[in-house]
């Protein structure tokens, strides 16, 4: 015969039964709770901004020329270059290849194919855009062999862009405040 189980009380009973719900309750507050997870700039951007076309291809495309010529002829390359990207490159748009936080205030991320941090190889990809774009551009609206178009070219191959400054005006533009990249996931 069977060992006879000592009957719970109803006491019992429900003590077990809210032990039960109690339980049921954390699990539940568990899954709906998001948990932080912070992510790297790197990471989170290149889930988050994939729309984006490689920068020296959104400088390429730029069709303004006459206020950027006339930029160039007055106040030089390092001006003119400068102009151009605050043109080209929208501070917050969804598909700007260059972006700058807060976070780390000198800190330029590219897009390239992929995003990266730019390092002075990268930013001189960027810098030789920049500069390929105005000859293309003083090639298409002066005449060849023209004393302004002479001149303009003068200006970009003689001339160097000042480029730490360069790099700190752009990083200064397009920054955007980003406290914290943070994702949330929620549990199982």
């Amino acid at each position: 015969m069977p060992p006879k189980q000592p009957e719970i009380s109803e006491k019992e009973q429900m003590m077990e039964r809210i032990k039960n719900l109690e339980n049921r309750v954390r699990l539940l507050e568990r899954m709906t709770t998001p948990t932080k997870v912070k992510k790297g700039v790197l990471t989170w951007l290149g889930e988050t901004a994939t729309e984006c076309k490689p920068f020296a291809t959104v400088i390429r495309e730029c069709t303004m020329r006459a206020d950027l010529l006339l930029t160039l002829k007055k106040q030089g390359l390092t001006s003119a270059i400068m102009a151009l990207w605050t043109r080209v490159f929208v501070k917050g748009a969804a598909d700007c290849p260059l972006r700058s936080y807060s976070l780390s205030p000198s800190t330029l991320y590219g897009f390239d194919g992929e995003w990266k941090k730019m390092d002075q190889v990268s930013f001189g990809v960027l810098m030789r855009a920049s500069e390929q774009w105005f000859i293309r551009a003083i090639m298409a609206e002066c005449a060849e062999g023209s004393e302004v178009g002479s001149a303009l070219f003068a200006k970009v191959i003689d001339s160097s862009a000042d480029t730490p400054r360069l790099r700190s005006r752009l990083c200064t533009f397009l920054r955007q405040t980003l406290k914290e990249v943070r994702m949330y996931e929620f549990e199982p």
